[in-house]
């Protein structure tokens, strides 16, 4: 049914990349590089061209852009096999905000996606606590904290232990 048809996309598109020259990255299944010397008018360029895929999107990360470049040989031998379209420049992906810097870095934030947990795990009106750095995240009575709760007897609320799970499970998110 529909719930196996990004896997029967994976499974035509992956071979088809790797077809292309493409190596996986260890650290990740679907995420795919290329490192490639590109003989230009102007004579030889060392390129790279990273693509990631999620469900059915592709993204792609390249050195360079030029019509002699292995992006742009590479997207067009895909949009003709594929009938995929080039959607622009990512601006967000899984709650990660991407921006490209004027210095050509990759900035990655997740603005949004903090102010969203804020909204919904702080009462309204509440202050919210300061922030400022430091070398662990808790201080010294963290120890007798986890002791004392650990050695308690009380009742803990459901929906307490439920609010306390989904925050938990967002920050590690």
């Amino acid at each position: 049914g529909m719930a196996q048809a990004g896997r029967r996309w994976q499974r035509t598109l992956f071979p088809y990349i790797l077809r292309h020259g493409f190596t996986v990255t260890e650290s990740d299944p679907c995420v795919f590089i290329l490192r490639e010397t590109v003989q230009t008018p102007s004579g030889p360029c060392e390129e790279t061209l990273i693509i990631g895929c999620y469900v059915d999107d592709l993204f792609t990360l390249f050195s360079h852009d030029t019509e002699h470049s292995i992006y742009h040989s590479f997207t067009e031998r895909l949009a003709a096999d594929w009938k995929v379209e080039d959607e622009g420049p990512i601006a967000d992906l899984l709650n990660i905000e991407i921006e490209q810097t004027k210095e050509g870095k990759v900035k990655l934030s997740q603005t949004a996606y903090i102010e969203k947990l804020v909204a919904t795990h702080f009462l309204p009106g509440a202050e919210l606590p300061s922030h400022h750095k430091v070398r662990t995240p808790c201080d010294d009575s963290l120890v007798m904290h986890v002791a004392d709760a650990l050695s308690s007897t009380d009742e803990v609320d459901d929906e307490f232990r439920r609010r306390y799970q989904s925050l938990v499970g967002a920050l590690l998110y």
